[in-house]
């Protein structure tokens, strides 16, 4: 019948076919497709929330009970441009589970951290074999990166680690373009002495190309950009997270501390900001022999000005509406002993403050004086 009416109305027979699958795709199309075509400024600082699945590692926030066996003198002594893999064997639990061991290469990695006079430990990398890791959390790795504690012998930089995880934790909850992370507990066993073994915090970052791929892109290699490389969005978004913790250690435009994501060669690319030890909201104490004269809590630099109060108020009005999850996750860790949830709860309180009073911030973030 539908052929006959198609026929009547003046369309040739193979129209009848092409008409019902245009019906079907518009239909079909989800509705914050259609409705960006309809009214294109109304998403334009869209923030995306939609995340793929995790890999097994970072599928939740249980710590994992760790123990690295190695030759650690050999292991953290060896911190020159051409640090090499050494031999090592991984034991982990997870509360209900049996142990489960195989062998790693490890080795010490970064730049500031891994000299002496900043750190008696490095911090590390490891690198696993498909077959070893089979059928266990980690498998799907290849290489990852690990943050340790900075100094053995002083229990509170335990804290530190803590507090940089927390911060990959609170940027996973503003936008899924961002590292997951896995804390552990764990423990270096020496080889040659077991009494020397040092127990502390670390926590895992998921690898670069496998944070792309979960949000449908590939890493982007490049050592200078443009404004108009950059996703503006996102950008902003960084920028308001990085003024947040009181972070400065970063620059997109000189690819430093952050990571670029492409999506497709006609779209502008994503960074993704890490390494955060130097933020006022963790307040390591390294970060003052750098410049004594600095107040890194208060000394914020919002490096991704708008132009004009509407763009503003949409990212205000964003981190408004995450600062119970924010605040929930520092207040309800149970890792941070009382001194330095208070210094965090005080760097979020001060940004909070900030974005709540209107009449202090137009200088602060705005590119002109529009108000419109």
């Amino acid at each position: 019948m539908k052929s006959q009416i198609f026929e009547k109305e003046g369309f040739p027979k193979y129209m009848d076919l092409l008409l019902i699958i245009i019906m079907l795709i518009i239909f079909c199309l989800p509705l914050s497709l259609l409705s960006q075509y309809a009214n294109p400024e109304s998403e334009k600082y869209e923030i995306k929330t939609v995340i793929k699945d995790f890999p097994t590692l970072f599928n939740d926030d249980n710590i994992i009970n760790v123990t690295i066996a190695t030759d650690i003198e050999k292991l953290i002594t060896d911190i020159g441009d051409s640090a090499e893999y050494h031999q090592a064997l991984l034991s982990y639990t997870i509360p209900g589970e049996d142990t489960v061991s195989f062998k790693v290469r490890i080795k010490t990695r970064g730049n500031f951290r891994k000299d002496k006079k900043n750190c008696d430990f490095p911090p590390l990398a490891l690198k696993f074999s498909k077959k070893d890791v089979k059928n266990t959390i980690f498998e799907g790795q290849d290489k990852i990166k690990m943050v340790t504690h900075c100094r053995t012998k002083q229990p509170e930089y335990k804290q530190f680690v803590i507090k940089e995880y927390l911060v990959y934790k609170l940027y996973n909850l503003l936008n899924p373009y961002s590292f997951q992370v896995r804390l552990l507990d764990i423990t270096y066993v020496d080889v040659w002495d077991p009494r020397h073994s040092i127990h502390s915090y670390a926590f895992m970052i998921e690898e670069e190309k496998l944070m792309a791929k979960r949000n449908g892109g590939k890493i982007k290699n490049a050592e200078f950009l443009s404004p108009e490389d950059i996703d503006t969005r996102n950008y902003i978004l960084m920028c308001l997270f990085q003024y947040m913790i009181a972070n400065n250690d970063w620059s997109v435009w000189v690819v430093h501390n952050a990571k670029l994501v492409s999506i497709s060669p006609s779209k502008p690319l994503v960074p993704v900001p890490y390494d955060f030890d130097w933020a006022g909201i963790v307040n390591a104490p390294y970060r003052f022999s750098a410049d004594s004269e600095k107040d890194f809590m208060t000394d914020r630099d919002f490096k991704g000005k708008c132009e004009t109060l509407d763009e503003l108020s949409f990212f205000f009005n964003y981190m408004k509406s995450k600062s119970r999850e924010i605040y929930d996750l520092y207040m309800n860790s149970g890792l941070l002993n009382r001194k330095h949830e208070a210094i965090t709860l005080q760097v979020l309180n001060d940004f909070y403050n900030i974005i709540n009073h209107p009449e202090s911030y137009k200088d602060e973030f705005l590119d002109t004086g529009d108000s419109k």
